[in-house]
């Protein structure tokens, strides 16, 4: 149901920055993490500085086993705070 609702929010409106972040945490959480990069890079096209959406990047990356990307995101993050 909550990714149901989530992905509907998304089709409303591309832009929806905190939809796009949940259903990329929550596809992350569930063992989807192309997907959820695929969302986490649209939030981030939205707020290239939100910080939670690119500590979930960096934890979709880790999933992809793409350790580059990840470090690069969370060093990202780590300096905007």
């Amino acid at each position: 149901a909550w990714e149901a609702k989530l992905r509907e929010a998304v089709s409303l409106d591309q832009g929806y920055f905190e939809a796009r972040n949940n259903l990329g945490a929550f596809l992350a959480r569930t063992n989807r993490p192309v997907e959820a990069v695929e969302h986490l890079r649209a939030a981030l096209s939205i707020d290239p500085n939100a910080t939670a959406v690119l500590n979930n990047l960096s934890a979709a990356l880790l999933a992809l086993k793409d350790h580059k990307q990840a470090e690069q995101a969370a060093r990202q993050a780590l300096r905007i705070e």
